[in-house]
């Protein structure tokens, strides 16, 4: 795709200001802006023909995972909790 096209179209989305602000300090760390990301998003869906990123929905045993509460566990030193990870039989 020629970057050198004139660019005469605008995008506009609304976010909510936390996720804009959020995305902005992450965007800023790799160098770009708002901006170029969008920039980058749409190039990429024109390249690859679709969305570049995979969108999947989870199914209903991730959702139950996800929502399942995680027991909390406490051990009285470092050795007895990888004691205890050696012994684990969840794998």
């Amino acid at each position: 795709m020629n970057t050198l096209v004139k660019k005469d179209e605008y995008v506009r989305a609304r976010v909510s200001s936390e996720l804009k602000f959020r995305a902005e300090q992450i965007l800023k760390e790799v160098g770009l802006n708002t901006t170029d990301a969008i920039r980058l998003l749409l190039t990429q869906v024109v390249n690859r023909g679709g969305f570049p990123l995979e969108l999947r929905t989870p199914n209903r045993e991730t959702i139950d995972a996800m929502n399942s509460a995680i027991e909390s566990q406490e051990f009285s030193s470092s050795q007895a909790l990888f004691a205890d990870l050696e012994n684990d039989t969840d794998d």
